[in-house]
């Protein structure tokens, strides 16, 4: 991924300060269509989610299918390149512009037949504008977690000053329109709202990014049973994911449209320098949560489970092939600056109450907050299992049937080799009890 993405030319995120975050989802219900000098981008999405365009390597597209899809591309191609300055003034028209121009290069890539070509060229009509304003934000040309789940949900209820992850809610934009779709994205969408509790609770213990000591055992361990409780309601959160959102629906339907530059990189035509390389690069996944590597961070245990081999690192060590930290470069600016300072006052945290007294308590409740994050990491082994690892199996199994073909790795929309790299987190969260 080209490097100079991670530093916004702007400054978007005006709802934030640094070193203090209430809420990693938006503070303010994200807006549902862009103003209508760039309506064409809106019109040209919904016409591909009308036409239910069928992924390019989908079984059993018929011929009418696939020219279907060749015409819509070939309409996004004569797009014009619009301006981005009237949205740059607007957080939230600059949030909206990324969802609908990266759900826009998803249709494209991913709509195509395969081909024997090495690379995926997007067009400029796309190329250039996704370019920009995704470098005046800080993030990548792809479409990240931050764009389907933080800020692609409503409370149903809008007089809702301060929604919560037990609101109504519904999804804004989605690829199949199906509401196993929405309830896919809603799912993650709570979970990041019961993460606003856990930073309540950090900010007890860190009010200020200048806080140099920690408020008295009996604060801190109460502290550390809410958090435990905060986890284990995300865990809840997390399963109810089995009461809307049907597996092999999720397996066939919508993962593949998260897939992001890989193994095919992209080239973004009409970029003009280094930006215009072939890039290869992650999708939407659940390892670009900033409330998860938050959570890592304040218990002190970010140098076990982002390790990139599985061995204990030196926690003073910065590993820079670990998948997990590598995924904060999807996020937003503030979002990866607020966890990359929460990482040392973690670390002093985890030391502090190894020091303490076993009769305090504090051990106890901070081996409860492990155990917690250990638990929803085990949940989320189970829901891959569920709606990715069988589906996959079963396709494998059948493909192979008469061919004698092996069945392949089972990879991530983030590029990792499944559940390997999951059990090795959790196994590693684990490792992080005192």
């Amino acid at each position: 991924m080209p490097n100079d993405f991670s530093s916004p030319a702007v400054s978007p995120e005006t709802d934030t300060k640094r070193g203090s975050i209430d809420s990693f989802v938006s503070p303010s219900t994200p807006i549902r269509r862009l103003p209508d000098s760039w309506n064409i981008w809106e019109q040209s999405l919904s016409q591909a989610i009308r036409q239910s365009l069928k992924y390019g390597s989908s079984q059993g597209i018929s011929d009418g299918e696939r020219s279907e899809s060749g015409n819509w591309r070939r309409s996004v191609v004569q797009l014009p390149v619009l301006s981005i300055e009237g949205l740059l003034d607007s957080v939230a028209n600059m949030r909206r512009a990324r969802l609908v121009l990266t759900m826009l290069l998803h249709f494209y890539v991913h709509t195509q037949p395969p081909s024997m070509d090495d690379v995926v060229h997007i067009p400029t009509s796309i190329a250039v504008l996704l370019h920009n304003i995704s470098k005046a934000m800080g993030m990548p040309p792809v479409l990240t977690y931050s764009d389907n789940v933080l800020y692609n949900w409503s409370p149903v209820d809008l007089s809702s000053s301060t929604p919560s992850a037990d609101d109504e809610l519904e999804c804004l934009t989605s690829f199949t329109s199906t509401p196993d779709e929405s309830h896919f994205n809603l799912t993650s969408a709570r979970i990041e709202l019961r993460g606003n509790d856990a930073l309540k609770v950090m900010k007890l213990l860190f009010p200020t990014q200048q806080s140099a000591t920690f408020p008295d055992p009996t604060t801190i361990s109460s502290a550390l049973l809410q958090l435990s409780a905060i986890i284990q309601s995300m865990t809840s959160t997390l399963l109810d994911i089995r009461r809307g959102c049907d597996p092999t629906i999720f397996y066939t339907q919508i993962r593949p449209w998260l897939n992001g530059a890989s193994p095919k990189p992209w080239v973004f035509d009409g970029v003009e320098g280094p930006d215009r390389q072939p890039t290869k690069m992650a999708g939407s996944t659940a390892g670009q949560s900033p409330t998860i590597q938050c959570l890592d961070a304040f218990l002190g245990v970010e140098y076990l489970t982002h390790t990139a081999d599985g061995q204990i690192p030196n926690p003073t060590i910065k590993s820079e092939n670990s998948v997990l930290t590598g995924m904060r470069s999807y996020m937003l600016p503030s979002h990866r600056t607020f966890i990359e300072e929460m990482i040392p006052r973690g670390q002093k945290l985890r030391s502090f109450i190894q020091c303490q007294s076993p009769s305090s308590g504090l051990v106890e409740a901070y081996n409860k907050a492990v155990t917690a994050l250990k638990e929803f990491r085990d949940a989320h082994i189970r829901v891959v299992t569920l709606y990715i690892i069988n589906p996959s199996r079963s396709a494998a199994q059948a493909e192979s049937v008469g061919t004698g073909k092996a069945p392949e790795k089972v990879m991530g929309t983030g590029g990792t080799e499944l559940l390997p790299f999951l059990k090795g987190v959790r196994d590693r969260t684990k490792e992080g009890l005192l």
